[in-house]
């Protein structure tokens, strides 16, 4: 049904890009970074590459897809992955890169995949790790770093990681962060806190104040208290 979905949705896409069909196709480089960016899509399934084989599908971009699952490389051997992608790509798991070591794996960019977790850096110390990649992987928290200072951590690469916040800058001055590449960090992980830490605040205080007016201002209430004795108009000083 999902898959039905899928090429639906991609005809449709099509059917609505054949007016730009006239600009980029005398302009190679439209066309490429047109294929490319469809191909990386994750709502691009292998089902649909394969219903769609005439089209000049792009590689690179199929390889970092998340969508593409190793079953279909493994399935695919003859088509042309580029395995600097599949290594960046985000199903890919350590236990799929032991299982095919023969493969020409990129530990550059396996070292900055977010699947890759510090645990399994750990248990795999003899792997060719790249310290710059695993310093900016969003999996690696700043008190993975502090844990371990003898690590040979790249703090250029570590002032772009999304873990990195601005109160953790000004607790460590001492240590050579990239000033250039930190003014350009988003700090991502921090605000996606702040912002789930605000929504709930803001929830619970949205709901509180509803609960508290709707027993405060209940009408057996306002009876209650006109049986006590208190004038309407009094009401306003004790509410």
């Amino acid at each position: 049904m999902e898959t039905n979905w899928n090429q639906y949705i991609f005809k449709k896409y099509m059917q609505s890009i054949d007016k730009l069909k006239n600009i980029y196709s005398n302009n190679q480089y439209l066309k490429n970074r047109f294929w490319y960016s469809l191909s990386l899509n994750p709502n691009i399934t292998w089902d649909i590459v394969e219903a769609n084989q005439d089209n000049p599908w792009d590689w690179y971009g199929l390889s970092i897809n998340p969508s593409i699952k190793w079953e279909i490389v493994e399935a695919n051997p003859n088509k042309p992955w580029n395995w600097d992608y599949l290594s960046r790509n985000t199903s890919i798991t350590i236990d799929i890169v032991e299982a095919n070591q023969d493969k020409p794996w990129d530990w550059n960019y396996l070292s900055m995949n977010p699947l890759i977790r510090w645990e399994i850096v750990e248990a795999n110390p003899d792997k060719p790790w790249n310290w710059d990649g695993l310093s900016m992987n969003p999996s690696i928290k700043w008190e993975i770093v502090e844990a371990n200072p003898d690590k040979p951590w790249n703090f250029e690469c570590l002032s772009q990681n999304p873990n990195i916040t601005w109160e953790i800058v000004e607790a460590n001055p001492d240590k050579p962060w990239d000033w250039g590449v930190l003014s350009q960090n988003k700090f991502t992980k921090a605000k996606e806190e702040f912002e789930k830490r605000v929504s709930h605040q803001k929830f619970i205080q949205e709901n509180i104040l509803e609960e508290l007016v709707k027993a405060y201002m209940h009408p057996k209430r306002i009876v209650m208290l006109l049986d006590m004795g208190y004038e309407i108009e009094e009401l306003d000083d004790i509410m």
